[in-house]
């Protein structure tokens, strides 16, 4: 049985994962968001939930104690810098190596033409704060898997390609189901995308702007 720690567990992607590993695997998952009271538990003999702030050491570090794996789907605001490096302290420290780090698509310039000049304007300085996260996960000893994450929609539809750094990107959309999908894989595969930085998004959908932005 893996123990899996999920900091941001109440977005619709840390929901769609901590549903699927319940169903699909024996794991124990520890929940932690910002307010423990908006998550409804289904199994508390398997889901424990920790109240906390991804910028505090302390928070963190408690919820860090015997997981094997850390998926990160907090979001990319302001912050995204400041709780990787609180995030990959804590890992060290408990000896946690497995992180799997949700951020979005042109964090390492693999981006061409319209696409990219829009998604430059409509990202603006969040850009650089991503980039800056990402070399801290990237810089440290962890195993990790950065999933650079097309611009995100709801559709319930799983259907994504990935592809690894270097390559350029034109497809511009992904389902947060699909994203979801991957993040089951990398847990349940311990041999795929390790150390590694992977885009994700749906075939077909090259544009000069994503659909529905």
């Amino acid at each position: 049985m893996q123990n899996v720690l999920i900091l941001g567990a109440n977005g619709t992607i840390g929901r769609q994962v901590t549903k699927r590993l319940l169903n699909e695997t024996d794991a124990h998952l520890t929940l932690f968001l910002r307010n423990a009271s908006r998550l409804t538990i289904t199994d508390p003999a398997r889901e424990t939930v920790i109240e906390g702030d991804a910028t505090d050491a302390v928070a963190v570090n408690r919820a860090m104690v015997n997981q094997d794996i850390v998926f990160e789907t907090l979001g990319g605001d302001t912050e995204h810098e400041q709780q990787a490096q609180v995030i990959t302290a804590a890992m060290e420290k408990a000896h946690v190596s497995r992180l799997l780090w949700i951020t979005c698509i042109g964090i390492e310039n693999e981006l061409t033409g319209a696409f990219k000049e829009w998604e430059n304007q409509a990202v603006g300085d969040l850009m650089s704060v991503s980039v800056r996260a990402a070399d801290v996960i990237k810089n440290s000893t962890l195993n990790y898997t950065l999933i650079r994450c097309a611009w995100m929609t709801n559709d319930a539809t799983i259907d994504y390609d990935t592809s690894a750094s270097g390559t350029t990107v034109t497809n511009t959309i992904v389902s947060r189901a699909s994203v979801s999908d991957y993040v089951i894989k990398l847990i349940t595969d311990s041999t795929r995308d390790n150390r590694a930085s992977i885009a994700v998004f749906q075939p077909n959908t090259e544009a000069d702007s994503p659909a529905g932005y």
